[in-house]
């Protein structure tokens, strides 16, 4: 059994940000404070780079972590 990551498209990628778009475009248009949302939504990105970094420098080494 061969274990390969799993990858990402671009389109798919677009679709899962439907949603935080959505948010945005309510809160302007509330005229609500939108700074909070920029800065959670950075980072989470950067989180999730690195987690994907991580794992990807896992596969690539096939180390086994015990």
């Amino acid at each position: 059994m061969t274990k390969s990551l799993a990858i990402i498209e671009l389109p798919q990628l677009a679709l899962a940000f439907i949603p935080v778009f959505a948010v945005l475009l309510i809160q302007f248009k509330w005229r609500l404070p939108q700074r909070k949302t920029f800065s959670a939504l950075a980072r989470m990105l950067i989180q999730l780079l690195l987690v994907g970094f991580f794992f990807l420098v896992i596969s690539l080494n096939q180390v086994v972590l015990r």
